[in-house]
């Protein structure tokens, strides 16, 4: 990805911790557990943040691509698009992005690509600096948890950056193992949430957007009991790029042997 993605994750960090989330609750640098870039990235930042394009939020800004449903506008600044960063795909697969026929390690995107709009959870981005650009001219989703052979696959050359970091109410402690992580949307079938307001940054709070890719509200529906396994919280949500500033696991910091993954 060009300079302006990795610029899109600059100008992002330095949102967060300047004056919070856009969406969904402000962020101290505390909860972020993030550090910065620096050198050419720094300055390329501020210079995105420079030129925001109109009257909405600018580049690297977060943005709700959902409320383009039905021919409504864009949440992003003049020239810019708001591209869903969400990459979950059927059965827990790779997305099938471009176009792709699906097989047994891809499935159809849930929330990006041709079912952008589905997404709650997005970012404003500058389709000049998007050097490999999906159908849409969005840049590309992509999971930060994934192994890094999946992430090569979906990213090319490029890495996996989470565009958020997680908030206080998206932790939950493993019936299983005992310890403290991040919610999915598994949990919601297994009764461990409600999704919605309960957690911090739910992608589909409502489940609005799984119901209309199912055609049906049904949880004994298949689709769309998929669709809601495969809801997530801010660490299963990033775009590929060059460079990427550090997100903590601020629920694994919850466990009395976690290694943070940042530099203090």
């Amino acid at each position: 990805m060009t300079r302006g993605i990795v610029a899109l994750f600059g100008l992002w960090l330095g949102l967060a911790l300047a004056c919070g989330d856009p969406k969904g609750g402000s962020a101290t640098a505390s909860e972020t557990g993030t550090t910065g870039a620096s050198g050419s990235d720094a300055s390329t930042a501020t210079d995105s943040a420079s030129s925001t394009g109109g009257g909405g939020p600018g580049a690297g800004e977060r943005c709700a691509p959902v409320a383009e449903l039905g021919g409504g506008a864009s949440e992003c600044g003049a020239g810019l698009l708001c591209c869903s960063d969400d990459p979950a795909a059927q059965a827990g697969l790779l997305p099938a992005y471009r176009a792709a026929p699906t097989d047994a390690t891809h499935g159809v995107p849930i929330f990006s690509e041709s079912n952008n709009v589905l997404s709650y959870s997005g970012v404003c981005v500058d389709p000049e600096g998007v050097s490999d650009p999906l159908l849409n001219q969005c840049a590309v989703p992509c999971n930060p948890r994934w192994s890094p052979s999946e992430i090569a696959s979906v990213c090319g050359g490029m890495t996996c950056c989470q565009t958020r970091p997680l908030g206080p109410k998206d932790c939950v402690v493993d019936p299983v193992t005992g310890r403290w992580r991040a919610f999915t949307g598994a949990d919601i079938l297994a009764g461990l949430t409600t999704w919605g307001s309960s957690v911090s940054t739910p992608q589909d709070p409502t489940a609005a957007s799984c119901e209309l890719f199912a055609g049906t509200a049904d949880v004994n529906n298949p689709t769309f009991a998929d669709c809601l396994t495969q809801l997530s919280v801010a660490d299963q949500r990033g775009l590929c790029g060059s460079e990427c500033p550090c997100v903590e696991d601020a629920c694994d910091l919850k466990n009395p042997d976690a290694i943070p993954r940042c530099s203090p």
